[in-house]
Parts: structure tokens; C-alpha cells; sequence
């Protein structure tokens, strides 16, 4: 499996046809419900709620499914965008639910990456609770959205999330209008498909993490070795082949 970076202009010549009322189903071929699906759906739900607690979220994030992606990774001219509830997604945490995806459409849910420079091309990272070094987002939840943003096109509801998922981890409230869209990555290990804007503060901005998803703020530089704890072990290479694209576009 390969990852593919898809530039912003040619996110732009798509034409995203969000379908809110088309929900994501595990569904044979016979057209109904996958008996071994649903059931270690429910298992992994309560597996996980006993986890995390009671209260664990379970609302809507944007998808698209696999069979609009081309061989080549290229995508086609129309795309159109349903929803998937987390308790689906979440399977993705483990390597039997991730199968049973893969077998019943591939579902690839959407995400925010916000990457925020300061002025000398240093990119603000969030280190989260388990220790992992991570970029500043998450994914692409349609709750969080507010309900005048919904009816905007989809590209300009990402600078919407990139906001929201900003001002959430790193106390950064920018504009939806000031991100700018750098372009999208296709990650096919995770089913995932990563939108990354571009931001630049003044050196002085006061960031602080949310201390419930990041735990401490940290600043990254081209020359600089990269953090111990990266997961997976690949993500390294993937943040640096962005952060060149990212710093090459930036005042």
C-alpha cells in the first residue's frame, strides 16, 4: 500500500458532494447487515467505553469510500462524502476491525492537520497523554462544526475544522479564511484521508495546550532531530516531506 499527496488545486478541481444522509453500513452482497461485523462492532464498543468511560463520543466524521480513489491514486472529478459514526471508525484501533473495514467498502474517515509556523519556519507539535508526538488536529467531525458551516462546500469546511481543532489543543484562534490549504494525503495503512493547512503567528502568540488531548506544546525546525516517540514509525517521514512542502509556501 502506498501514500498519496494530493495538491490543493487538485483538491479544488473535485467536485465534493456532501451526502449527509448517506451513513456508512457494513453491507454484503446480498444487501444486508455483515453478522461478524456487527458483533464485533458492539464487543469493541463496550471494550472501549469501558476504557474510556461512560461517556465516550460518538458522533459523525466525514468519509468517503474506497472505490472513488484511482490506481494510480489520482481521484476522479466528483466525489461524494457520506458520514461514519466513531463507534465504526474506532474498530480501526485494532487489526480485526480494521479487516472487517476493509472488507465491507474500505471506508476512508477525513482529518484536520493544522500546521502553524512562527515566523523563523518553527511548526508547533502537541505531545499528547500516552507520550506520543503528534500534530495539532483530529478528525474531521461533523458535531463540532457550527450549523452555518455545514452548508459551505467542503473545502472551505476544513479551514472551518482546522479553526475548531486550533483553538481546542493549542488555545489558537485564527480565522477559518486565514488557513491556508496545503493539500491532502490518501494514508492507505489507516484508511485515512489527511487535509493539512498552513498557518503563520507572530513569535510572540501565546499557545498553550488543552492539557486533556495534548499535555505540552513543542517547536520543530528543519535541522532539528526528530522526537523519540513517534507512532507510527513512519510518521517521521511523512511530517518531514510535508513540512517542506508547508514552509515553502510561507512568507
Amino acid at each position: 500500500m502506498r501514500d498519496h499527496f494530493i495538491p490543493a488545486d487538485d483538491l479544488r478541481q473535485i467536485d465534493w458532494q456532501i451526502n449527509l444522509d448517506k451513513q456508512f453500513e457494513p453491507l454484503g452482497a446480498d444487501g444486508h447487515l455483515i453478522d461478524e461485523f456487527v458483533k464485533f462492532r458492539d464487543s469493541h464498543w463496550l471494550s472501549l467505553k469501558k476504557q474510556r468511560g461512560e461517556q465516550v463520543w460518538n458522533g459523525l466524521v466525514y468519509f468517503i469510500p474506497e472505490n472513488y480513489f484511482l490506481p494510480d491514486g489520482g481521484l476522479p472529478s466528483q466525489v461524494e462524502v457520506g458520514t461514519i459514526d466513531f463507534r465504526t471508525l474506532s474498530m480501526k484501533l485494532t487489526p480485526q476491525g480494521l479487516k472487517l473495514l476493509r472488507q465491507t467498502g474500505s471506508p476512508r474517515h477525513m482529518s484536520v492537520n493544522c500546521l502553524i509556523f512562527d515566523s523563523q519556519k518553527r511548526l508547533c507539535l502537541g505531545k499528547r497523554k500516552d507520550g506520543m508526538i503528534d500534530n495539532i488536529g483530529g478528525i474531521f467531525s461533523l458535531d463540532e462544526l457550527p450549523v452555518q458551516a455545514r452548508q459551505l462546500s467542503l473545502l472551505d469546511q476544513v479551514g472551518h475544522m482546522a479553526s475548531i481543532e486550533a483553538k481546542e489543543e493549542a488555545n489558537l484562534e485564527v480565522p477559518a479564511e486565514q488557513w491556508q490549504l496545503l493539500g491532502a494525503s490518501r494514508y492507505d495503512a489507516k484508511l485515512r484521508l489527511e487535509f493539512y493547512l498552513v498557518v503563520q503567528v507572530a513569535d510572540d502568540t501565546a499557545l498553550q495546550p488543552d492539557m486533556q488531548e495534548i499535555v505540552e506544546l513543542i517547536w520543530w525546525q528543519a535541522g532539528d532531530q526528530p522526537p523519540n516517540s513517534c507512532n507510527p514509525s513512519n510518521w517521521w517521514q511523512q511530517l518531514s516531506r510535508i513540512y517542506q512542502q508547508a514552509s515553502q509556501i510561507l512568507a
